[in-house]
């Protein structure tokens, strides 16, 4: 009987292991974590500003996965869903850069490539 216990419990670790090491299940729980942000700045001409202000927007805490469009003047990046920020902080990071924030969009959803 305490055999039967012990390969009980030796399974069940074995399920709730192999449950958190499933790719699917960690990904969800990583896309459900992060916020989303679409930023519409005035004045993004070229690769070398757009990268002045990812310099500025890596200051974000937690912030990654940055896609700067200097021709459409679009700037998306990722932050952890604990990560507070408000418009008019990103309006002060984007004019500390040196550039006019036109408009912000949040989301708990990645948005789309114009190209997608």
């Amino acid at each position: 009987m305490k055999t039967l216990k012990l390969i009980s419990k030796i399974v069940l670790l074995f399920l709730l292991f192999a449950a958190l090491s499933n790719p699917s299940i960690a990904q969800s729980k990583e896309t459900d974590s992060k916020k989303y942000i679409k930023l519409q700045v005035d004045g993004l001409a070229c690769p070398f500003c757009a990268y002045g202000l990812e310099k500025k927007l890596k200051a974000l805490e937690g912030a990654e996965n940055f896609n700067l469009d200097f021709k459409k003047g679009l700037a998306t990046l990722e932050i952890p869903s604990t990560t507070k920020v408000t418009k008019e902080e990103l309006k002060q990071i984007v004019s500390d850069a040196g550039f006019e924030l036109k408009s912000v969009e949040f989301s708990d959803k990645p948005f789309k490539k114009e190209s997608e």
